[in-house]
């Protein structure tokens, strides 16, 4: 008889497969997002077919790559 402990684990290893299922999946278009998520402009659609799965615009992401902490 599997107790909590069993079923949590069982659960936990059914997320984790099912979030490796997603990781391995290509992106795609509609992946993309249409609105960047730091300045909530329009993402242009050849940044989203340049970038599939893309959520910020090339500015933003500029930004964000070059950022460093002091």
């Amino acid at each position: 008889m599997a107790d909590e402990a069993d079923l949590a684990q069982e659960q936990m290893e059914r997320a984790m497969a099912a979030a490796q299922r997603r990781h391995r999946r290509p992106l795609t278009v509609a992946d993309s997002a249409l609105i960047c998520i730091e300045c909530e402009r329009p993402i242009p659609e050849g940044r989203r077919h340049a970038q599939p799965g893309c959520t910020r615009c090339v500015d933003c992401q500029s930004l964000h790559d070059n950022w460093r902490p002091l």
